[in-house]
């Protein structure tokens, strides 16, 4: 069953292929052959504790810069580089949950709290 959430959602095309982005972090992707549109499961696939989404063999974004490109134009048009997570949990994508960071606050977060995600200083992430 396809889960089609009420909120705001935007129509992005990366690459020849359309998603659907969801304010709170859910992506579809429309399959070129047949036209259908399923969900991309939200689920760590990097060492990190991300979710990398495939677009095709040589382009791959991350979950939640792809919400950002989708809900914040600015966004695309800055190129900040740096995404922070409010509550820490790299898998929790939804807008309201994303910040930009600029270079100059991100050495600021890393030298208060050790890591840019607020992980402590020697702990493994």
């Amino acid at each position: 069953m396809l889960y089609i959430p009420v909120q705001l959602t935007m129509l992005i095309t990366l690459g020849g292929v359309s998603f659907r982005v969801y304010e709170d972090g859910v992506v579809h992707r429309k399959h070129i052959t047949t036209g259908r549109w399923s969900v991309v499961r939200n689920t760590k696939n990097t060492k990190c504790g991300y979710n990398i989404i495939q677009i095709h063999k040589k382009f791959q974004i991350t979950r939640a810069r792809m919400v950002m490109f989708a809900f914040d134009p600015q966004f695309a048009a800055d190129d900040c580089g740096y995404l922070h997570h409010i509550d820490l949990d790299r898998l929790n994508c939804s807008f309201s949950n994303l910040k930009r960071i600029y270079p100059k606050t991100r050495s600021v977060w890393i030298r208060k709290l050790g890591h840019a995600d607020g992980t402590p200083k020697g702990t493994r992430i």
